[in-house]
């Protein structure tokens, strides 16, 4: 069984509840947080190396370039300094109020 845990940061003594949790051998416990460094070297400590590390980046331009389908100019360099490289973007029109909503979101 899959068990997918979002923002895991935000659990007051979250090591607590995955230690307990690691006791179900069912279990496939998949972590997510956006503070990487709190994560990092709190999981080390408290899980003792039971624990895979699996670092996202955002795309690179290049990669920008090809998800969008645009050429490699200076209005597309412009784009993605002002919206950045999220994948999702792919599915949003690349206009400001619709994708500084999305980023406001996340």
């Amino acid at each position: 069984m899959n068990l997918f845990i979002d923002e895991i940061q935000e659990i007051v003594d979250f090591h607590l509840a995955l230690r307990s949790l690691l006791l179900d051998e069912q279990l496939d416990i998949n972590c997510t947080g956006s503070n990487a460094n709190m994560l990092y070297s709190d999981i080390a400590g408290y899980l003792s190396g039971r624990y895979i590390e699996i670092t996202v980046y955002s795309l690179s331009y290049i990669e920008f370039l090809n998800f969008h389908k645009l050429k490699n100019a200076g209005e597309s360099l412009d784009v993605f300094l002002k919206f950045g490289g999220l994948p999702y973007l792919k599915h949003l029109s690349l206009e400001d109020s619709i994708v500084f909503e999305y980023l406001r979101n996340i």
